[in-house]
């Protein structure tokens, strides 16, 4: 305090620092790339002073003025009667270190302010604001709806499905591009309805039991990361579906195999979906063909057959246990690929058979 006399009174008043003044508060790097699946690694530049200390305040809502204030704020006695003062910065993390960075194992749900000083105080060195991670939105699946899923890298994928009440049946449809697949469908306390897996890429699933009506679609794929896109469709009736119904057994057989022309047969799928054929030359007869079956893309394929010798749809028999076509035309002593499709009569969405390998008769005159 002051106070000035009856004449003119000039005042000078100095202020000096203990720390070198720094111009400009630099942004601090935000990197969430850390060997923890969920960190945050910050950095920021390293001070002027050799083997200096960094102190590191995380506030939660609003950030720190200085260090005095996160250091009040770190010893501050919880439960005081201050404490319900939401004006005041909630301290998330405080605390020192020799490194020019850090690494938080967790991402905050909520959004939180960085700021890091040395140990002597001053302006900060750097700050940073982390928005909150949110964790990514399930899916949901619509009853008749055709849903296309990206995996993560362990191979999952999940959708939400809202029945309506009273509905007794369940017809569910999954598929895997080039990969096993498991379909679990839990309810939402998270207990297990019905669990099915199989090694033809596409699994067919009919409950008929009351179903709750809140349901989650759990897909996972094997090996991990082998399918890059999954199919997925719900409906309460299998009309509705709009992915063709394979049969329950789909391996295609070759049955009067001559030296121009065989006969294929297939189990009958339901539904009435055409069926077309597409025949391809092995350049690898005898080769070991265990890879799963590639069950997408194939309506552009039909669109564009490159490098098919035949590729027709057709109508199938109705009310036929079993298909068969006749294939004609072929060389002598050749080896031939031969995958048949499963197309919905509607929505010229395909599925595909196990295909078949076989090779024609060296001499005709038999």
């Amino acid at each position: 305090q002051i106070t000035a006399l009856d004449s003119d009174t000039n005042v000078h008043v100095y202020a000096a620092s203990k720390w070198k003044t720094i111009e400009l508060t630099s942004q601090m790097n935000v990197s969430t790339k850390t060997p923890y699946s969920n960190g945050i690694k910050f950095t920021w530049q390293q001070s002027y002073e050799r083997g200096n200390q960094y102190c590191l305040a995380i506030s939660a809502w609003r950030p720190f003025t200085s260090l005095c204030q996160a250091r009040a704020a770190d010893n501050y006695i919880s439960g005081s009667t201050e404490a319900t003062n939401h004006r005041r910065p909630a301290v998330v993390l405080m605390g020192c270190t020799d490194h020019h960075s850090y690494t938080l194992p967790e991402r905050p749900h909520v959004i939180v302010h960085v700021a890091v000083w040395t140990r002597q105080g001053g302006p900060p060195l750097a700050r940073a604001v982390v928005r909150p991670f949110k964790k990514p939105r399930v899916p949901r699946l619509q009853p008749g709806q055709l849903l296309t899923l990206e995996p993560s890298s362990g191979g999952r994928a999940l959708a939400r499905l809202r029945l309506r009440r009273g509905a007794k049946r369940l017809f569910v449809v999954a598929v895997a591009c080039g990969a096993n697949l498991k379909l679990q469908i839990l309810s939402s306390d998270g207990s297990r309805v019905a669990s099915v897996a199989g090694g033809q890429g596409a699994l067919h699933l009919k409950l008929r039991q009351n179903q709750p009506s809140a349901l989650k679609m759990v897909m996972t794929t094997n090996p991990p990361g082998a399918a890059r896109t999954l199919l997925l469709a719900a409906s309460t009736s299998a009309k509705g579906l709009p992915l063709p119904r394979l049969p329950r057994n789909t391996v295609v057989s070759t049955i009067k195999a001559s030296c121009n022309n065989v006969t294929l047969q297939w189990k009958s799928a339901s539904g009435n979906p055409n069926y077309c054929i597409m025949l391809q030359e092995d350049f690898n007869p005898g080769g070991h063909h265990i890879r799963a079956l590639a069950q997408c893309d194939w309506e552009d394929v039909l669109q564009h057959p490159v490098g098919y010798l035949i590729s027709q749809c057709n109508p199938g028999a109705m009310k036929a246990r079993r298909q068969r076509y006749l294939v004609g035309h072929l060389l002598p002593a050749h080896a031939y690929i031969a995958t048949i499709l499963v197309q919905h009569p509607i929505t010229r969405h395909v599925l595909a058979l196990k295909p078949t390998y076989f090779k024609t008769k060296e001499d005709c005159s038999l």
